[in-house]
């Protein structure tokens, strides 16, 4: 007895180990049983090649990508797009698709009866492409699931018994949308580092920006870019206004919606009239020269630049989700982001002034006249010699002074480091300073050709701030621990 007890647990035990070896096999169909030689690599196996139509051209694709049905023909000797016949379809890339269609190959092929279609993904196909050669021979491909082990992708075709297994990119290739079939226009290639000049022009006013490479505003001789639509020019902060300029010359389009408007189509976009805002961009592009000398040797030349415009249009009309836009020498109407129209339609130059108080480069100053309050004055030089280095080279040697008194260099640039450092930390409206008591006074002698002499003073203002005016301008709130501070260093 005791001996069948052992045969029948044997004989359990073995048929577990079946049962599981079945479903293990089973589990790994799709893994295993139709990865190919593990031990090949993709360029090792052998493909075939999946359509023999390779003496036929395809004149008809047709397949649906994002719930949008696109349909390729071959007419008159070029690619044309029944369901957007009146854009300019981009004849590379339908050429492209059925090209890949034609030379389509495939590594590996099994009956379809070695499973259900559900294993593979074929039962409801990721993509189904039709197409038609020019002997009227239909196809259609179907493409399912991509096997864990090879990196392949199963495909099936139609009246085929075969599951096929190809490259896993191809899908990519073949599924492209409208947009990615259509040949539109993009924006000249202008950065906010070649834009020379921009003028804006909305509902908020007109302001026009330039860029001058040494600064040109009397408040600020350091920032190049400066708004200059005004009486008087604005500086404008170089980081804040570069990332604005950035952010049109590298606008991003969603999607076109049309193509060679009417006159009432560009009125149902906002494009007309106005409320429209425009932005026309100047920019350069640096032009390459011939360096090369008679002799073979490299001349130094000045660069040369081209100079070009464009101009951008954004509809004062929105829809749920974008804005409308068109530019010059273009013939579509393209949405773009809701966030980015509002953005430039609300430029305005108070948003990118400087918050610095004042910014000079130091080695353009040669002395500074400072006075605190109306009770002490001094004045801080600095003076150059003629001096040799411990290698017999000569250099300049620079010497410091308060009121004729020679000082040590650390004292004059921590002086100087700290006002031109100083933030502020609100713009107001122009002040007018006649009333206000001086509380401190810096004037610039400067070795350069333009602003020559600049003013930095500070004036009460409330119990929290001075307001500092620089060159005329009043209209920055300095917090006063921060100017206090510095009078008590000096």
């Amino acid at each position: 007895m005791k001996k069948i007890y052992i045969q029948l647990i044997i004989m359990g035990l073995l048929s577990l180990l079946l049962l599981g070896g079945g479903i293990f096999s089973y589990s790994r169909k799709k893994a295993d049983n139709h990865s190919g030689s593990t031990s090949q690599t993709k360029q090792q196996q052998t493909q075939q090649q999946l359509f023999e139509n390779k003496e036929h051209n395809i004149t008809f694709i047709s397949y649906t990508q994002d719930k949008e049905k696109i349909t390729l023909f071959f007419k008159e000797n070029k690619w044309q797009n029944k369901e957007s016949a009146y854009f300019p379809l981009d004849q590379s890339k339908a050429s492209a698709i059925a090209s890949i269609l034609t030379n389509l190959t495939y590594y590996e092929k099994f009956p379809i009866s070695s499973g259900s279609l559900a294993d593979y993904g074929l039962q409801n196909p990721s993509f189904t492409m039709n197409f038609q050669t020019n002997n009227g021979k239909k196809e259609c491909i179907s493409f399912g699931d991509i096997n864990g082990v090879t990196g392949y992708q199963y495909c099936l075709v139609d009246n085929r018994d075969f599951v096929y297994m190809i490259d896993a990119s191809i899908v990519n290739s073949l599924s492209l949308d409208r947009d990615a079939l259509m040949l539109y226009d993009s924006l000249p290639s202008s950065t906010a580092s070649n834009v020379i000049k921009l003028t804006l022009k909305s509902e908020k006013g007109t302001y026009q920006c330039t860029y001058s490479e040494n600064g040109s505003t009397q408040q600020y001789a350091v920032y190049p870019w400066q708004e200059t639509s005004k009486r008087q020019d604005r500086a404008l902060d170089t980081s804040s206004f570069s990332s604005f300029l950035s952010g049109i010359c590298s606008m991003k389009i969603a999607k076109c919606i049309n193509y060679k408007p009417t006159k009432k189509d560009l009125k149902n976009y906002g494009l007309t009239g106005k409320n429209t805002c425009k932005a026309t961009i100047a920019y350069q592009l640096e032009q390459e020269q011939d360096t090369s000398g008679d002799d073979n040797s490299q001349v130094v030349t000045e660069p040369e630049y081209e100079h070009n415009q464009y101009e951008i249009v954004i509809g004062k009309n929105y829809n749920k989700e974008y804005a409308y836009m068109t530019f010059s020498q273009s013939d579509y109407v393209y949405c773009i982001d809701k966030q980015t129209a509002d953005t430039i339609r609300s430029f305005s130059p108070s948003n990118y002034e400087p918050l610095d108080v004042c910014v000079i480069p130091l080695d353009t100053v040669d002395s500074l006249d400072v006075y605190v309050g109306d009770k002490e004055h001094f004045t801080i030089s600095r003076g150059s010699v003629a001096a040799t280095d411990e290698y017999g080279s000569k250099t300049v040697e620079y010497l410091y002074y308060k009121d004729k008194k020679e000082i040590d260099s650390n004292l004059f640039e921590t002086i100087y480091d700290r006002f031109t450092s100083m933030k502020a930390e609100k713009k107001v409206k122009e002040t007018d300073t006649a009333k206000q008591k001086l509380v401190l006074q810096v004037i610039f002698h400067r070795n350069t050709e333009q602003f020559q002499e600049m003013t930095l003073s500070f004036y009460t203002y409330d119990a929290n701030y001075y307001v500092a005016e620089f060159n005329g301008h009043a209209n920055l709130l300095v917090n006063r621990m921060d100017v206090e501070h510095f009078i008590n260093s000096l």
